[in-house]
């Protein structure tokens, strides 16, 4: 038999940044963990802000991407105020 723990989090974000695949308004399931892998959306604190972005790794640093072309990239180094905090692994749509 397979067990999976549930996610841990249930949280309503404001998607704007992450559409079309996320949209405003909807909840995100969230697996509390600090180890994401590069291309994983995730959830990040970067300067006391909380963004919910997909995990883009390189060589000496990573950057948090928008899938919504309108956004920026964020550029993530060893001098920034950086934590991960979980990994999105579903979402639901009212």
């Amino acid at each position: 038999n397979c067990h999976v723990a549930p996610p841990q989090l249930f949280r309503r974000f404001l998607a704007l940044a992450m559409e079309p695949e996320y949209h405003d308004g909807d909840y995100i399931f969230i697996e509390s963990t600090v180890n994401l892998n590069d291309g994983e959306i995730g959830v990040f604190e970067l300067y006391g802000e909380t963004y919910v972005k997909q995990l883009i790794l390189e060589d000496d640093h990573a950057y948090l991407h928008s899938l919504n072309k309108k956004y920026k990239d964020m550029l993530v180094d060893a001098d920034s105020d950086f934590r991960v905090l979980g990994r999105v692994v579903g979402r639901y749509s009212e």
